[in-house]
């Protein structure tokens, strides 16, 4: 289970980890969404980006992918300013509660800086306390077309001015 230290890099430096983090979005979420293994097996490619969006980060330790996260274009951003959002953040069980889904978070805040983006945003279903606890902050609860339904999801934001972690 711990081969070292873990790392956070970017998906675009690490491409061999490409069908991991599309296997992980398929089954975390768009298989619910009617998405074929093929259409996020080409959304994962296209976040193999180190400077636009969407790119994603990866949890490594040794050789292997072990978390990710994800910055998006926010297509309707809920308040002005928040065009980018964190998605997709993911560790495997075994590697859960050692701090990883923490750190790539922190990592996501300081790119999505980087980017030029004043604030960054995400919607949770479940995960609120654990946002919460890294700074984010509930805006509103929202309503949000899922799939062929609707679900309530929270909708938190975060400064991103001065967060800086090392990658």
């Amino acid at each position: 289970m711990h081969a070292g230290p873990v790392r956070i890099e970017y998906l675009a430096d690490r491409i061999e980890f490409v069908p991991q983090v599309g296997a992980w979005l398929h089954e975390e979420w768009f298989e619910s969404l009617q998405h074929s293994a093929e259409e996020t097996a080409a959304e994962a490619l296209a976040r193999a980006n180190r400077e636009r969006l969407p790119l994603a980060l990866v949890a490594v330790a040794g050789a292997q992918a072990i978390g990710m996260a994800s910055l998006l274009a926010c297509e309707k951003p809920a308040r002005a300013g928040t065009g980018c959002c964190l998605a997709g953040v993911y560790v495997l069980a075994q590697w859960r509660r050692q701090g990883i889904g923490a750190r790539l978070c922190r990592k996501a805040t300081e790119v999505a800086a980087q980017l030029g983006a004043p604030t960054l945003c995400l919607y949770t279903r479940h995960h609120e306390p654990f946002y919460a606890a890294l700074g984010w902050n509930k805006v509103a609860d929202s309503v949000l077309e899922v799939g062929r339904g609707f679900e309530l999801l929270a909708f938190m934001e975060i400064a991103t001015a001065g967060r800086t972690c090392q990658i």
